[in-house]
């Protein structure tokens, strides 16, 4: 699923926003925004890479922010499987203080916050998130109606509630920012995942999960779904495959050693889960980085 609405909301300080879903890992190189992009995690785990080195960490319900011109990537050129909303946009053009009924000194502010705030993770308040999903639901509605696949002129006032609903979401965002109402993660699989990624290269199968957790097998399975848009294995799975691109792009170690450090039973088993989340084998992965083969276009967009 990946849905563009941008020829049909014209807003023009929003120069790109999509609702996307990824069903496998896939490449996302290095590359840069000409405005803030906001990025909303709907389901999975994302980690962007940022030019200097610094890693943002995401899961379901947080927001990333980062400032215009700001190189970054998925976490070694890959993104993980998910669903995302983005949105890049531009807080000085006039068109975003119309839009937003802003004076020139609140839109002032706006960017003075959003500079101070950028290239950061931030959870999300009530309120925005209700927004979001009410976002969400009105682009999957016209999705299935064809509109925007066909590229059929939306109805004036179906796009007149696409576009006040995109507005009040980035309204709350700002607010919730300027208020410090926003909290760091409230999912309730946090510890659980901080315990995994601590823990990737022991045994982590449902039942040390249940044990873990205190959840029923049910339970852990829906939190799952909810907060990362994946099965626990399928999560647990897609980190180990995060941390062997780590370590096979950073290190010397053999690739079986890395398989039984991470909690693989074997080489090939190992392989088989690697190019089931990258598309190739481990040795075809570390051949590329060695060979300095490492995608990076700053320019290229998603």
């Amino acid at each position: 699923m990946n849905i563009y609405p941008l020829p049909y909301l014209d807003l023009p300080w929003i120069s790109e926003t999509a609702l996307r879903t990824y069903t496998a890992s896939t490449d996302l190189c290095f590359h840069r925004n000409s405005g803030f992009e906001l990025v909303y995690v709907i389901s999975g785990h994302y980690r962007w890479e940022l030019e200097s080195g610094r890693i943002l960490d995401m899961r379901g319900n947080q927001v990333s922010l980062t400032r215009p011109e700001t190189v970054h990537r998925g976490y070694i050129d890959h993104i993980s499987p998910g669903t995302i909303l983005y949105i890049v946009f531009d807080p000085t053009s006039p068109d975003f203080g119309q839009a937003c009924g802003l004076s020139s000194s609140e839109q002032a502010s706006i960017r003075s916050l959003l500079d101070a705030a950028g290239d950061e993770i931030h959870g999300t308040s009530h309120h925005f998130r209700t927004h979001i999903f009410m976002l969400i639901e009105q682009l999957k509605e016209l999705d299935e109606r064809g509109d925007l696949g066909q590229q059929r002129e939306i109805s004036g006032l179906r796009r007149t509630l696409l576009r006040h609903t995109m507005v009040q979401t980035l309204l709350l965002f700002f607010r919730d920012l300027e208020a410090g109402e926003t909290t760091e993660d409230d999912s309730p699989l946090s510890e659980l995942l901080s315990c995994i990624e601590n823990h990737i290269g022991e045994e982590l199968g449902i039942d040390v999960l249940t044990r873990v957790s205190g959840w029923s097998s049910s339970r852990l399975y829906s939190l799952f779904r909810q907060y990362t848009g994946q099965s626990p294995n399928d999560y647990i799975q897609s980190v180990r495959c995060d941390r062997a691109r780590e370590m096979l792009s950073r290190g010397t170690e053999p690739i079986t050693a890395i398989a039984f450090q991470l909690g693989f039973s074997s080489s090939q088993y190992f392989a088989r889960v690697f190019r089931k989340y990258t598309g190739i084998t481990p040795s075809t992965y570390r051949e590329r980085m060695r060979s300095g083969n490492r995608k990076r276009v700053p320019g290229e967009k998603w």
